[in-house]
Order: structure tokens, then sequence, then C-alpha cells
């Protein structure tokens, strides 16, 4: 390519991710709305109206259960024999 793709190359890229899959099939793997929401965001085509990552962050995703933890809460692998 030698500049951006455009919406009219690709017009699957510009269908809402949510328009891609069934929900069913979405939320038959346990994603919640929050998750759909921030996916669909995050991969909007045109750049205008797509999430910056400042905003990805303050997401309802990463305020639902469950809650990231410290690094030291997470499990350890096993030591080295």
């Amino acid at each position: 390519l030698r500049s951006a793709p455009k919406a009219s190359m690709h017009p699957a890229l510009v269908a809402n991710l949510a328009n891609l899959y069934q929900m069913s099939e979405v939320s038959s793997s346990g994603s919640s709305k929050a998750t759909l929401e921030l996916l669909n965001s995050m991969l909007t085509f045109n750049p205008a109206k797509r999430l910056t990552a400042a905003q990805a962050l303050e997401h309802a995703f990463f305020r639902e259960a469950p809650v990231a933890c410290e690094k030291w809460q997470l499990p350890q692998p096993p030591a080295p024999k």
C-alpha cells in the first residue's frame, strides 16, 4: 500500500464489530456488553470516531468484575527444579 486504506477498499472493516458476530455467539463465550462496546469502539475504522488510548482506559470494561489486581497478587509459576 502506498497510502492509508480507504473505506471503499475494505467495506467489511467499516462495519461495527457487533454486526460481524452474532450477539448470541459472543454472549455464550462469556463476553460482557462492556467488552463488546470497548472492542467495537477501538476497532472503528474512522479514526475521528475511534477511541483514543486514554478514552479506552476510562471505559466501563476496566471497572467490571473481575477487576485487575496488583502484580504481587498474581499466581506465581512454580520454581525451576
